[in-house]
């Protein structure tokens, strides 16, 4: 099950690896104005339309409705599938049953400079088709996971292509800031980060704040808050408080290796070689 809207330079590669491993193939499309539908068209009739709302979740959702087979997965349209992740996923469908509810696959979202894999993270990428697993969030879209789950080594490799509106899941979020709508603390982790990206550091100081400040959250996510919250105020020239928050993700877990390397720099910019 894909959302796609003007991918005619990806599709085709992302379905030539996929159409022999799928039962079936949902195109949703959001809006396209190039080739889309008609390359989608060469594998699948099953082509949908839907009128974009700013919501990710609304319209994967949309077309997690349009499947029928007893799982249903999700793809972008940049996504890849290896070769040999290939044989492994048809080796997942002989072997899976009505007992299991999730299958969970690593996502690779970066590659070295010679194009390898070099961070990948797991995501619910099967879940069982029962109506009861639902997209949440208009950015960063997430299917909360329940059940029997089960961690697959198949992993998809996310790799993007040409150039995207940088801007738009900052628009969303303010938008829903705009309309009053309440964040709950994954979308207070990814507004404060869009924040800093875009160096409004002010605002994104107050945002991961309040994040910081939530007692759920993924600890990765935590961590990551703290060093993009660190960014922030050594921006606006607060060091006293930078540094204060990158020692804060020792609160929350085990020292990462790229926050000592955040913590290195501080002491190295300031000529505190022993400490660095």
């Amino acid at each position: 099950c894909m959302i796609v809207k003007d991918e005619e330079e990806t599709l085709g590669r992302c379905l030539d690896g996929m159409k022999d491993l799928v039962d079936e193939i949902i195109l949703v499309d959001t809006g396209s104005s190039d080739r889309t539908r008609e390359i989608g068209a060469e594998y699948t009739d099953k082509i949908y339309e839907y009128s974009w709302q700013e919501d990710f979740s609304a319209a994967r959702n949309f077309s997690f409705e349009k499947g029928s087979s007893d799982f249903l997965m999700w793809l972008d349209a940049d996504d890849v599938i290896t070769a040999k992740s290939a044989e492994r996923f048809l080796e997942l469908k002989e072997h899976l049953n009505g007992e299991t509810d999730v299958v969970m696959m690593p996502y690779v979202t970066g590659f070295d400079e010679n194009g390898k894999p070099a961070f990948l993270y797991y995501r619910e990428r099967l879940v069982k088709n029962n109506g009861r697993f639902h997209f949440r969030g208009r950015v960063h879209e997430a299917i909360p996971v329940y059940g029997r789950i089960l961690h697959a080594d198949i992993p998809i490799e996310h790799r993007k292509e040409g150039p995207y509106d940088s801007r738009r899941n900052l628009r969303i979020y303010e938008a829903m800031e705009n309309a009053g709508e309440m964040f709950d603390s994954r979308a207070l982790y990814y507004y404060g980060r869009e924040l800093m990206f875009h160096e409004n550091y002010e605002k994104g100081i107050d945002v991961l704040e309040k994040f910081l400040e939530c007692p759920d959250g993924w600890v990765e996510n935590k961590i990551d808050g703290a060093r993009q919250l660190a960014v922030c105020y050594y921006r606006v020239q607060d060091e006293e408080k930078a540094l204060r928050t990158l020692f804060r993700t020792l609160e929350y877990d085990v020292p990462r290796g790229e926050t000592c390397c955040d913590l290195g720099r501080h002491f190295q910019e300031r000529g505190r070689y022993e400490q660095a």
